[in-house]
């Protein structure tokens, strides 16, 4: 009979040291993290949620942002702020629009050096940035979804980005 307890016990504690699953609801739609993220304190009260990827000493930010109806600006005002805030040579930037159960996303991809900070505060110049972003337009206003951090990181992470997105549309 001790056989059965000990399973108990050992189930029990692997079940309490499992990775607990990410998630974020902005209503109508609940993203569920890719795997390897984790949720970060919320700094800002504009934001709904923050999460980030880190490899070695570097690190990449999700964010989530949402208004309410009518609020937030528009999908291509919100575009170009984003791409604004990417700069150089190496600069470059595109968008994609696609739908998805009948919500239409607008998928962004900026490169360069990244404006970082908060509109009308400081800005600090980071080389060598890109973001990966997601803008949602839902009955209950858009919601916006930022992916932003070092180049090689950012395109590493795209696809799981990409496919969250689109998971939370379904």
């Amino acid at each position: 009979m001790r056989l059965p307890a000990a399973c108990f016990l050992i189930a029990l504690v692997v079940s309490t040291f499992a990775a607990e699953t990410v998630k974020v609801t902005i209503e109508p739609l609940t993203f569920t993290a890719p795997e390897g993220i984790v949720s970060v304190p919320v700094t800002s009260p504009m934001r709904k949620a923050h999460w980030q990827w880190k490899k070695a000493d570097q690190v990449v930010d999700v964010t989530f942002f949402a208004f309410g109806s009518g609020q937030g600006g528009d999908v291509n005002s919100n575009l170009q702020r984003w791409f604004g805030q990417f700069s150089g040579s190496e600069g470059k930037t595109e968008s994609a629009r696609v739908e998805v159960n009948g919500i239409p996303i607008t998928f962004a991809r900026a490169e360069g050096t990244f404006a970082s900070g908060m509109p009308g505060g400081p800005m600090t110049p980071l080389p060598n940035q890109a973001l990966c972003g997601a803008i949602l337009e839902t009955k209950s206003g858009l919601i916006f979804v930022k992916m932003t951090g070092p180049i090689e990181l950012v395109r590493e992470h795209e696809k799981a980005f990409t496919e969250m997105v689109r998971a939370a549309a379904k």
